[in-house]
Order: C-alpha cells, then structure tokens, then sequence
C-alpha cells in the first residue's frame, strides 16, 4: 500500500497581531483507510513573545482528538517558530481544528493536509524520518529521508528581506504578507532523499522542518484488502451495577472500537484502554456493551470505530 494525498485546508490561517489561539474549518478528511493529518503550524513574534504551551486539536467539539508534535525548529534570531503535528486515525468530515498557546504572539500562519494510505502505529513508527534546517539565504530547504511508498510533508518560517514565493513538489500554502513568511507542501512516493523546498526573493533568517509519512503495512499472504471505514461517536457510560448495553447509534456488529478518551478520566488528556471499560468487537446494532461495572452514566466518552476488517 502507497501513501495518497487526501485533502487539505482550502484557506490557509493568518492571525495576528496579540493572539493566543485561531481555529482553521476549511479541512475536509476522506473517510479511505488508514488516514493520518499533519498540520503545520507557524510563529512570529517581535512586539509580543514565544508563544508556549502550544496545543492542537481536531474536532474539540465532537470526537477530541488531540495531535501530537513531530517536528519543529526555530530560525537562527529565535523569533520564529515552525512545527509539524500529526494524529493517526482522524475522524472523517468537516472538522474544525484548534490551535491555543500561553503569551500572545505577534503572527500565526498555518494549513494542514490529510493522507490515506499511513501506518496507523503512530510516533515514530509512521513518522519515521523527521529533519529540521534553518539558515539565513535565499533558499530555504529541508532534506528528509522517505522510501518509495512514503509521503513527505515539510513546513517552512521566516523572517527578513525575502519574500516567500511558490514551494517545489505539491504547494499546501504559501503566504508572505505581513511580519513573517511561511509555507508548507508535500511529495509523494519519491526517491530518497527528498528536497523540500520554496522560492525566495531575498535574504531571509529561515526555519525548515520535515517529516516522512510510512505507508502502511501491506496485509498478511492470503488475506485480501477490502474497503475500511473510520466513525467517530460520543456517548455516556452504562449507570451499572454490572455493566450493560449503552445506546450509539450508527453501530453495527463487528465494528472494532480502536480509540477511547473521557474528559472524566485523567482530563482527557491521554487515551483509554478500551478493552478495561467496553466491548471492543461490536455484538449488537446501535448499541456498546459497558463491561466495567461501576457507574458511568456521568462520564462522556468520545471514541473512534473501524468498520469492514
């Protein structure tokens, strides 16, 4: 199996000047097998301060899934900042993601792209070669390792005389108003090793970041791929004692719960072990069986199911 794009932000983000968040809705996910998102989010700063404390998430108001950061690296005069976050399995449709931090900065500038086709093991399992560069020129650029069947995604930041022009290989945006310049793009299923790079019409002190996407494992001999299918669902805990069937519409028999969080356990802040609280293979239509027996009517929980293994 081969890394393919999926979709990417439609409008790229620019806030600024005294921010401390800014949410991005222009992100439609597919709903093809083994996706991944990475987002690249972009800082600059002068009158105010680094921003710290920096968090992404997809779909806070429904499923919650955070992302997690892969790469990032500051420019050389350290008043520029750029990341990659990424998240495994993120749940399909019009999701708004959010982006907040502590100290108000002066700019944000971001845009993200979605993949099918990923390791779904997450870390450095499915980002596996990650590169930062940073340099003050006209050329700003990244090398990253890949194999034939990866994606590469890079994001890049600047600040100075230069300008930001078009980027090589697959553009995701590219903005160079205001205080800083920034961009992001990808490839597909190239030749090791592969440069990310974009245009520049001067000098500028610039950041560069990269990371490989793996392609997912191909399935075990004798068995045949079919057709995959992500669903994200919220709903509340079983009132106990003993446990019991708790109402989610849309189930269906032999869908796999593959991720659980709940704001009641630990903030919400890390996943669950699905198999301690609830079935993890789906046995009856529109309905999960809680097996803790304790009462969790009051915790909401928020989980991702695959359907068609």
């Amino acid at each position: 199996m081969a890394v393919a794009f999926d979709a990417k932000s439609t409008s790229s983000v620019f806030v600024g000047p005294g921010v401390t968040s800014f949410t991005d809705g222009s992100l439609t996910v597919g709903n093809a097998a083994n996706r991944v998102l990475v987002y690249n989010v972009n800082f600059g700063w002068s009158t105010f301060s680094q921003p710290t404390n920096i968090s992404v998430v997809w779909d806070a108001a429904g499923v919650n899934q955070p992302l997690s950061l892969i790469v990032q690296s500051f420019n050389n005069a350290a008043n520029s900042l750029t990341q990659l976050w990424g998240l495994i399995a993120p749940v399909s449709g019009n999701k708004i993601l959010t982006c907040s931090w502590t100290n108000q900065t002066d700019e944000a500038k971001a845009a993200g792209a979605s993949f099918t086709g990923a390791n779904q093991t997450g870390g450095t399992t499915t980002f596996n070669f990650t590169n930062t560069n940073k340099g003050n020129s006209s050329t700003p650029s990244v090398q990253i390792s890949t194999t034939v069947n990866d994606a590469v995604i890079g994001g890049s930041v600047a600040q100075g005389g230069g300008s930001y022009g078009a980027t090589n290989d697959n553009e995701i945006f590219s903005d160079p108003s205001a205080l800083i310049d920034a961009c992001a793009n990808y490839e597909l299923n190239g030749a090791s090793p592969i440069t990310m790079n974009v245009s520049c019409s001067g000098i500028a002190d610039w950041a560069y970041v990269g990371t490989n996407i793996s392609a997912a494992p191909p399935p075990p001999p004798g068995t045949v791929a079919g057709h995959h299918e992500i669903l994200g669902a919220a709903f509340n805990g079983h009132s106990g004692p003993g446990g019991g069937l708790v109402s989610v519409p849309g189930l269906v028999v032999g869908d796999k719960l593959i991720w659980l969080q709940s704001d009641q356990y630990l903030g919400g802040t890390v996943q669950m072990n699905s198999a301690d609280y609830f079935e993890v293979i789906i046995s009856a239509n529109d309905q999960i069986r809680q097996i803790v027996t304790v009462d969790l009517s009051a915790w909401t929980f928020k989980a991702i199911f695959i359907r068609g293994i």
